[in-house]
């Protein structure tokens, strides 16, 4: 619980600038969950927090509702309400059993003219609440921001995803096969195992990626022809497992009544 003189806005002050205070400060209780004011309704003053916890909240949006702020004792709340007669921009609600200072607009403005004092120390709060707020926005900016990225990585991933998982069943099936020649087995068997590597590579970046892990990457010059010459075999291998399923009536039948 704190007094009307430790509040940092009012500290400075002189005893007759306190006690002129004290004449126009009314004190308000409100229970658990109480509404102190809401979003919409007239700014007819000023409060500060004497004891208990103020959540500060308003629509960002039509359906989306935000907590901006969580005030103790000696903290104000509805200060725009000073400086411009709108209507309230947020909800303020008890978070418990609240006691509070409350200086009507009017009583407030006139003991600024009185107080030049009082007058820059209101302009520092205000500034520092405007401060904070900004800092939550660009905290939410970021992680909305965050989230497009995982998302735009996580489509990618899935993407890239279906080619060895296409070659390994397309090789599985080859395997299986009847009269197929020991190297063709061989030679799919040893495809299954490289895309499994494949795979396991991925997952391994998708873990580095959700860890948040700080890696020194270096960006180098690819060899494109290369990654080409690379990706040849599997091609070449996916399109000879097509046409042996092709050339295998057999296979065909099981493959549609599998289907």
């Amino acid at each position: 619980m704190v007094g009307l003189e430790s509040i940092p806005l009012f500290r400075g002050l002189s005893r007759a600038e306190l006690q002129a205070l004290r004449l126009i400060t009314q004190e308000r209780r409100f229970t658990t969950g109480g509404e102190i004011f809401q979003e919409g309704a007239p700014g007819d003053g000023v409060y500060f927090v004497k004891d208990g916890l103020v959540e500060i909240s308003g629509f960002v949006s039509a359906n989306v509702h935000r907590v901006f702020s969580q005030l103790g004792p000696g903290e104000i709340f509805g200060e725009m309400a000073v400086i411009e007669h709108r209507p309230r921009s947020a909800t303020a609600t008890a978070l418990k059993d609240t006691e509070v200072y409350f200086i009507p607009h009017g009583e407030m403005l006139s003991l600024i003219e009185r107080s030049p004092g009082l007058a820059f120390n209101l302009l520092q709060q205000i500034s520092h609440r405007l401060r904070e707020f900004n800092h939550l926005h660009l905290r939410e900016i970021v992680e909305a921001e965050r989230l497009a990225i995982v998302g735009n990585f996580a489509r990618a991933i899935v993407h890239d995803l279906k080619n060895p998982l296409s070659i390994i069943g397309l090789s599985a099936e080859m395997f299986d096969m009847p009269n197929v020649r020991p190297e063709i087995r061989a030679q799919t068997q040893a495809r299954i195992k490289k895309q499994v590597e494949r795979i396991s590579d991925m997952v391994s970046d998708i873990l580095i990626f959700t860890e948040g892990k700080r890696l020194n990457a270096e960006i180098r010059p690819a060899d494109y022809r290369a990654w080409i010459l690379d990706l040849m075999p599997d091609l070449r291998a996916e399109a000879e497992i097509k046409n042996s399923q092709r050339q295998h009536p057999s296979f065909r039948e099981t493959s549609n009544l599998n289907d």
